[in-house]
């Protein structure tokens, strides 16, 4: 599924959330941009490119004067760098066995996204005008793709304890890619410029799968988002 697609579905269920909320009037609805640094894992996995950018439609709804549940649906991008994943060393390592090895050069590019659910607790804080904390649930379908490019190289020794030859071999061009789910807890503070806007920040666990070697790449986030109410 293209991003053009997931856009445009994310625009038409925008739409039917906003049909909701004009209809009722303790039903409030938002659409904010997010984006913000990453840590730990997910960090290193896209190769320390080490933010995310995204969006969300939130629907809330007012339990009391000062205090809300709010359920989003976003989409989080992590963009990733070439990270060199192998190579051949120079000069070449000595054999203890006479054969034929395989080496590479390998250079990998890994980008994580995925549609986002949150359910939250909101409530106004009482020392602060406008101002607001809040927490819940956060989860992240997120998959991660890997595009591989670089060259295998096959080494031929014919003499004990020696370096032997290398012949180039096959060029190396994959792409894998795998979708896991990853709940998290989510929390943050926020501040209400009037009945339009509003600005967050927030932190959340994430995370992804590599497809290549199955390993979970567990990490968090933290986001600026800049909120318009409809």
């Amino acid at each position: 599924m293209s991003n053009l697609t997931r856009i445009s579905r994310i625009a038409a269920l925008s739409m039917m959330m906003g049909a909701v909320a004009s209809a009722q009037d303790p039903w409030i609805l938002n659409f904010k941009l997010a984006g913000g640094p990453t840590f730990q894992k997910i960090n290193e996995y896209t190769g320390k490119a080490g933010y995310s950018m995204g969006g969300d439609f939130e629907l809330g709804y007012q339990l009391t004067k000062t205090s809300q549940v709010a359920f989003s649906l976003g989409y989080r991008f992590f963009p990733g760098d070439f990270q060199q994943i192998s190579y051949v060393t120079t000069p070449l390592p000595t054999r203890a066995a006479i054969g034929v090895y395989t080496l590479e050069n390998r250079v990998r590019k890994a980008d994580v996204q995925g549609f986002q659910l949150a359910a939250i607790y909101r409530s106004d804080l009482a020392q602060f005008a406008g101002a607001y904390w809040q927490g819940g649930l956060r989860i992240g379908f997120n998959k991660a793709k890997e595009v591989d490019t670089g060259t295998t190289y096959t080494q031929t020794t014919t003499v004990i304890n020696s370096a032997g030859t290398l012949t180039s071999g096959a060029t190396i061009a994959t792409v894998s890619e795998k979708t896991k789910v990853y709940p998290g807890l989510t929390a943050g503070v926020g501040y209400r410029f009037n009945d339009s806007y509003s600005l967050e920040a927030n932190w959340y666990m994430t995370g992804a799968t590599s497809p290549s070697t199955g390993a979970k790449q567990s990490g968090q986030a933290t986001e600026l988002s800049f909120g318009i109410r409809f």
